[in-house]
């Protein structure tokens, strides 16, 4: 809509100059408008799921990936009919009768007497449609996708503390359960105010219903898993964390206006305000209307600032660094790839024999 803008105020000043009847120059300006409102087509699907776009995100986001969904289908056993599959996108996405598989559940173990992640894997073809959906919300949300790495975050934080010089409040918020109860009437609200076609916000709709199911599942289970309660957007999807970011793109605005600093990193906010400010009570405000709570355990109000820690970063002074507990975390992740590259190599003699024939090769 910017360029429309642009055109508008253009064809304004030439009217302007061309007659000094104001009645001719809104006359002319209104049947402008709508022309370019007109003009100003929604995003459309055509635009996204041609037959090349499919092709090109498979194979420079999904190809070198191995995690198989629900359907067991690995990137090699799709390759055997890629074309055929890509038709079927193509085809079933254009004309809104694109239904995804249920994802795959894996749990992530957060340590002990804590409830672990739950992570839902696609299939590989719905990676595929994913993806696409993941670069249409970004291009229809820009001010939506957070570019910053975390550790550039930490970085300006370090330097509004240091700025600030103990004269403001730090205060340190986590959502509670953030992606857990995400309320899809606000979220599909959101969506439905953009420039995004029809097909596009039924897909969209459709990923974010889906159901998680374990291993084992069997399809006359699938009601079981049906999410009935209308919140919740599944965690590991490609287009988890920009949803996430429309989500509390509204709320983010009303918070920053009161802080000297302000950042979100998904479900984790640091802010520094002025003593004065009521910072808790408007937060907890702001997040009721988007039907979310504070994680009171972890979330610290007019809190000492000596010592901060903050994704995985401690910030004493101008000192950053990781966080012990971060580092191990790292290092076990590490050592748990190499265990099981070890057990598939393992799995595949003729794999093995050829690596142990090549020098200096250890396992």
């Amino acid at each position: 809509m910017g360029e429309a803008q642009e055109i508008i105020k253009h064809v304004a000043l030439k009217r302007r100059s061309e007659s000094s009847s104001l009645f001719f120059v809104a006359c002319s300006l209104l049947h402008d408008v709508l022309f370019c409102m007109s003009m100003c087509a929604a995003i459309k699907i055509e635009d996204y799921f041609t037959l090349d776009n499919i092709s090109e995100v498979y194979d420079k986001r999904i190809r070198s990936k191995s995690g198989r969904g629900i359907d067991r289908t690995s990137v090699v056993d799709f390759d055997k009919d890629a074309e055929g599959h890509f038709e079927v996108i193509r085809r079933k996405c254009t004309n809104s009768t694109y239904r995804f598989s249920p994802y795959l559940q894996r749990l992530i173990l957060k340590g002990p007497k804590k409830f672990p992640r739950s992570i839902s894997i696609p299939t590989v073809r719905d990676k595929i449609v994913l993806s696409i959906l993941n670069s249409v919300l970004q291009d229809a949300f820009p001010d939506s996708v957070k570019r910053e790495l975390p550790n550039v975050k930490v970085r300006n934080l370090a330097k509004a503390l240091n700025k600030s010089n103990g004269a403001r409040s730090l205060h340190r918020v986590d959502v509670e359960a953030y992606y857990d109860n995400i309320d899809h009437e606000q979220l599909f609200s959101e969506l439905d105010s953009s420039d995004l076609a029809s097909e596009f916000l039924t897909l969209i709709r459709r990923a974010v219903r889906n159901p998680t199911v374990p291993e084992g599942y069997h399809r006359e289970d699938r009601q079981n898993y049906a999410n009935k309660d209308g919140k919740g957007v599944p965690q590991g999807l490609p287009i988890s964390n920009v949803l996430a970011e429309i989500y509390l793109k509204d709320t983010d605005e009303v918070l920053e206006k009161l802080c000297f600093h302000y950042d979100r990193y998904v479900d984790d906010i640091v802010a520094l305000t002025d003593p004065e400010v009521d910072f808790e009570g408007v937060c907890q405000s702001a997040l009721k209307d988007k039907d979310l709570g504070l994680n009171t355990d972890k979330s610290d109000f007019c809190c000492k600032d000596e010592c901060t820690i903050y994704l995985g970063y401690t910030i004493s002074g101008s000192d950053i660094s990781v966080r012990q507990s971060t580092l191990e975390k790292h290092l076990h992740s590490i050592s748990m790839m190499f265990v099981r590259l070890k057990r598939d190599l393992c799995a595949s003699p003729f794999r093995v024999r050829a690596l142990r024939s090549a020098p200096n090769l250890m396992f």
